[in-house]
C-alpha cells in the first residue's frame, strides 16, 4: 500500500485509496487481496528441458541455466502438461511479473523466480526450451 500522509489535519495514516466512511471501511477491510494461486506438483517428473540461456536475459537474471530440467512453470507440471504453447502463455500472462519456475538441477529441486520482459534481445524470456519425456533424461 502506498500510504499518501495525514489527510484533513488528522493524526491518522489511510492509504491514498481509503474513505473515512465507516460503511466503505469496513467493505474495504473484508476484500481479501487476491493470492496467487498454489500449484502443488505430485512428483519431481521434468516435463521441458533447457536447451540455451542467453546471457544477461531475464532468464538468466532469474537463475535459469542450459541443461536445468524444469518440472514445474507457473502453474504447469508434467501431470497437466500438454503442449507448448501453454508455457508461451504463462510467460505472456506473467510479462513484467514474478514467474515462479522449479528446475531439477544436479538431481536437487532449485526454485527460481523470473520476471519475463522486454529487453535487448527477442522475446521477454531469452532461452531455448524444448519439451520431454522422462525416458529422454534417462
Amino acid at each position: 500500500r502506498v500510504w499518501d500522509g495525514l489527510r484533513g489535519g488528522s493524526d491518522e495514516l489511510f492509504p491514498s485509496n481509503s474513505t473515512k466512511d465507516p460503511a466503505k471501511v469496513e467493505e474495504q477491510n473484508n476484500k481479501k487481496p487476491r493470492q496467487p494461486q498454489l500449484v502443488h506438483r505430485t512428483s519431481n517428473k521434468p516435463f521441458i528441458k533447457v536447451t540455451t540461456v542467453i546471457p544477461y536475459s531475464p532468464a538468466a537474471e532469474g537463475g535459469l541455466r542450459a541443461d536445468d530440467f524444469i518440472i514445474q512453470y507457473g502453474e504447469l507440471h508434467a501431470d497437466n502438461f500438454k503442449e507448448m504453447k501453454e508455457v508461451s502463455a504463462t510467460t505472456a500472462n506473467h510479462e513484467g511479473q514474478k514467474l515462479r519456475v522449479t528446475v531439477l538441477r544436479n538431481n536437487r529441486a532449485v526454485r527460481l523466480e523470473i520476471y519475463p520482459q522486454r529487453w535487448a534481445g527477442n522475446g521477454i524470456l531469452g532461452c531455448g526450451i524444448v519439451p520431454i519425456s522422462t525416458s529422454d533424461i534417462i
